[in-house]
């Protein structure tokens, strides 16, 4: 709707200037027989006054200009308990219409609050409906100390009329993405455009919207993408549109708003949007096996087909069943000039920025990329990106036993038992201790489920091809036997080799064949020592075992 400010001749009553006064009201001011400045009359002592005027503001800056006239009939009160609202009670009063008696002066908005109270008074407006208060500033009121029989003057109200305004502006589809609207790229109707009221970059039911418009054929002008809000009030507000599906806004850019600052009847054209249709982008790339483990690819080295390469959305570092993914290729025997093998394309991808990862097969382990062991790139809108490649080199093993040398003599007897839960490892950087990056593992219990005794028995996977040094964590009251010294393995591990037989064998220090456990002497039986115990929680005693 349209607001309009509507103005009135009042009748002049007792001081009141006003549309009509109730002859029961006093519209100059209120006062009690038993307020505290009041006599046994019911009158004031040493009454005050306020005088100001209410006046139309009509280009809304907060003064009163020349030709701005006054607005009659609009409550001025005395707000007694600071609350905002006219209360019953409160001291009130009517801004007045002119007096056509009194022909050198134009009485309209001027005001009378008398017989008050004299201290610090806060004095307020009822603002009309269809009007915002442009003087006094936030928080709209006027604080004034009166004096006991003191006026004091000019304490005046300004009010613009709201007129309601407008936001007009295009919608368009910016084929080449660059945030300007080029001569030949059309308007899009039916996208939504809306105020929004809470500025939180989504449509909320209550907020004031519109579409775009399809093309009047009647009218002489395409209205393609044409957009008008409006009967908006003065207000600051931002202004949105919901993006459609298969589209990215380019235009504007910070945030994808605008900022508009309306006055009241203003129409601000030119918010415009643009929007660059999403075409699918793609990522192209060859995953080979780098038989050096350099990270770089040579002529002789083989793609590798079969392995899945997926765009990881949500940087989990693993492939999760909803994101996009796709297999390296086998050759194609029809394309006689063109090995396939281990190529893949990561097709129908939306742009933005993306990480494409590797699922790396069992036996293997990634060369290239490391550090991130990912590629992250920015598609553009039907962008292909070449290149994003993937190394891997074929991992070797190691196998062996962990053995109770019970006579020392550094070699495996035949009633000699395993011993389980002690740490094997690959000292990659030959200090003799075992570090964090270093790969580790325990050796095994026996599995009862099966037909053989895996007791001491022990597997490192993945290890990279090359020379390396194979050593035992030795558990505390063991002493190693074999390897002699220095207590290692040293093997020369090929792509794809399994290495057996590096076995690592301890004696018990002091003693050879007797433990204490629990108070009780018992002989070696290593398939039935409890498990604790198979974990190196040995106990070291005499040669009669405790003590006996």
């Amino acid at each position: 709707m349209y607001w309009t400010a509507r103005r009135t001749v009042g009748l002049i009553a007792l001081g009141c200037m006003t549309l009509s006064c109730s002859e029961s009201s006093n519209p100059i001011g209120t006062t009690s027989p038993d307020s505290p400045d009041s006599n046994v009359s019911g009158q004031v002592v040493d009454p005050a006054s306020v005088h100001g005027l209410k006046w139309l503001d009509e280009n809304g800056n907060g003064v009163r200009d020349a030709g701005e006239p006054g607005l009659a009939g609009v409550t001025i009160y005395v707000d007694l308990d600071n609350n905002g609202v006219l209360d019953d009670g409160e001291p009130n009063t009517v801004s007045m219409a002119d007096d056509a008696a009194t022909t050198d002066v134009d009485e309209t908005g001027m005001y009378w609050l008398e017989d008050l109270e004299s201290g610090t008074l806060t004095i307020r407006e009822v603002v009309p409906a269809g009007f915002v208060q442009t003087f006094p500033a936030d928080p709209g009121s006027h604080v004034i100390d009166v004096d006991p029989n003191g006026t004091v003057e000019d304490i005046d109200f300004g009010n613009q009329e709201i007129v309601p305004a407008s936001i007009h502006g295009t919608k368009w589809s910016d084929a080449n993405g660059n945030g300007s609207r080029d001569p030949d790229e059309p308007g899009l109707p039916g996208v939504t455009i809306y105020l929004d009221l809470n500025d939180n970059g989504v449509l909320n039911d209550g907020e004031p919207t519109t579409l775009t418009m399809e093309d009047n054929p009647d009218t002489d002008f395409d209205e393609s993408g044409l957009y008008w809000l409006e009967e908006l009030r003065p207000d600051t507000y931002v202004i949105r549109e919901v993006v459609p599906d298969e589209f990215m806004q380019s235009f504007p850019a910070n945030g994808g708003e605008h900022v508009v600052e309306l006055a009241s009847g203003d129409i601000v054209e030119g918010i415009d949007f643009g929007n660059e249709e999403i075409l699918p982008a793609s990522v192209h790339g060859a995953k080979w096996s780098d038989s050096n483990g350099d990270g770089l690819r040579q002529d002789e080295e083989t793609g590798i087909p079969g392995v899945t390469i997926y765009v990881d959305t949500n940087d989990n570092g693993m492939f999760d069943e909803d994101e996009p993914r796709t297999e390296t290729m086998e050759d194609d025997p029809e394309t006689a000039d063109l090995d396939e093998t281990g190529l893949y394309w990561l097709e129908g991808l939306r742009p933005g920025a993306k990480l494409i990862r590797e699922v790396v097969p069992d036996g293997f382990r990634q060369t290239f990329p490391t550090d991130p062991d990912a590629h992250a790139v920015e598609l553009e809108s039907g962008g292909i990106v070449e290149g994003l490649d993937f190394g891997n080199q074929e991992t070797a093993s190691v196998r062996g036993l962990k053995w109770l040398d019970v006579n020392g003599d550094g070699a495996l007897d035949p009633d000699e038992p395993g011993i389980p839960g002690v740490i094997i490892y690959a000292d990659l950087n030959g200090n003799a201790e075992l570090n964090d990056d270093e790969p580790s593992t325990r050796t095994m219990r026996d599995d009862p489920e099966t037909d053989v005794d895996e007791t001491g028995r022990y597997g490192l996977r993945g290890l990279t091809p090359g020379e390396l040094s194979i050593r035992e964590v030795v558990p505390d009251g063991f002493t190693q036997t074999f390897p002699a010294d220095p207590g290692a393995h040293t093997v020369a591990l090929e792509m794809g080799e399994l290495v057996e037989g590096l076995d690592f064998g301890n004696q018990l220090e002091g003693h050879k064949l007797s433990l204490c456990h629990n108070g009780h002497s018992i002989n070696v039986d290593f398939h039935s020592l409890p498990a604790h115990l198979m974990h190196g929680d040995w106990v070291a005693v005499d040669e009669n075992a405790c003590g006996r």
